[in-house]
């Protein structure tokens, strides 16, 4: 393979890295946790910053272990939310085929 080839490509692939992780911050999506009116719902960026917090009246009149609980919950799932969009949004760059053709170019 030639040395300028690679490094084009190697060039094009740290600016979709760099489009990808611009457009994950710019990323919201709202983790939820209850059931049956005993809700909680926050929102939550892709720099992992919680912006919103809701929970519902009803959840209250169950104790103060379940809002934690639901508000925990909640949080937790918006994180997976995150994490989620985060590797599908890097997959499609195709890091691991570059990696191992930099592994075998090498490994010769």
């Amino acid at each position: 393979m030639d040395m300028n080839n690679l490094i084009q490509q190697m060039q094009k692939m740290q600016g979709s890295v760099k489009q990808a992780q611009e457009e994950l911050t710019q990323l919201e999506v709202e983790g939820k946790a209850g059931a049956a009116g005993i809700e909680v719902s926050v929102t939550i960026t892709g720099e992992r910053e919680v912006t919103k917090v809701n929970i519902s009246d009803d959840a209250f009149k169950e104790g103060l272990e379940v809002v934690q609980d639901l508000v925990k919950g909640a949080i937790n799932n918006g994180l997976k939310e995150i994490a989620a969009a985060g590797r599908e949004k890097m997959g499609g760059i195709g890091l691991p085929n570059n990696i191992d053709m930099l592994k075998n170019m090498f490994n010769k």
